[in-house]
C-alpha cells in the first residue's frame, strides 16, 4: 500500500476495514460475549465496533493533517510530508481539479514544510476535509444504530455510547 503510487478511496476503505475496524469490531464483540450480552447481540456489537473503527481511523487521518500540534503532539501536516495515503489525501488526489497539481507537489523529492500551505489549499479546493468529516460522521451514526440494535436501553449501551461520543470529539 505504501509503495504504490496510486491508491483509490475504495481500496483505502477496504484496507482500514481489515485493520482498525476489524480489530475494534472483534474486541467489542468479544467484550459483549465475556460481559454477558444477550445471545445473538455479538454480531450487532461487531458492526458497532467496525463502524466506530472506520470513523476512528478517518478522524485520525484528519488529525494527522489538520490537528493542532499542541494537542496532537505531531507537527501540523506531518502526514502530508510523509506522503501518507490517508483518506483526505486520496480524495484530493482523485479530484479532477486539484488531483494533478497535488500529485506533482507530492512527487517532489524535496517536499517540505514550505509546501504545506499549497498542499492544504489543494485539499481545501477538493473539499477533502468536508468529505472525510461527512464519511466519519456517517460511520459513527451507523455504529450508534448498531449499538442500539444490540443493547437497546441497557446500562451497558450508555457506556459504549459515551465512549463513541468521546471518540467523535477527540483531538488527539
Amino acid at each position: 500500500f505504501e509503495t504504490r503510487s496510486a491508491v483509490t478511496v475504495d481500496e483505502y476503505l477496504r484496507m482500514i476495514q481489515g485493520k482498525t475496524a476489524a480489530l475494534i469490531g472483534a474486541s467489542v464483540a468479544m467484550g459483549g460475549l465475556v460481559g454477558g450480552a444477550e445471545p445473538g447481540s455479538d454480531e450487532a456489537l461487531r458492526r458497532f465496533g467496525q463502524a466506530i473503527g472506520l470513523a476512528f481511523q478517518i478522524q485520525d487521518d484528519m488529525l494527522g493533517i489538520w490537528g493542532d500540534p499542541a494537542v496532537t503532539g505531531k507537527a501540523a501536516g506531518n502526514d502530508i510530508l510523509r506522503r501518507k495515503k490517508s483518506l483526505p489525501l486520496l480524495h484530493a488526489l482523485n479530484d479532477a481539479g486539484a488531483g494533478a497539481e497535488l500529485g506533482m507537489l507530492l512527487a517532489r523529492p524535496d517536499l517540505g514544510a514550505a509546501d504545506l500551505p499549497a498542499a492544504l489549499a489543494l485539499l481545501d479546493a477538493a473539499g477533502s476535509r468536508a468529505y472525510a468529516t461527512d464519511l466519519m460522521e456517517r460511520y459513527y451514526a451507523t455504529g450508534l444504530a448498531a449499538l442500539e440494535a444490540a443493547l437497546g436501553d441497557r446500562a451497558e449501551q450508555s457506556l459504549l455510547w459515551a465512549t463513541a461520543q468521546w471518540l467523535m470529539r477527540r483531538e488527539t
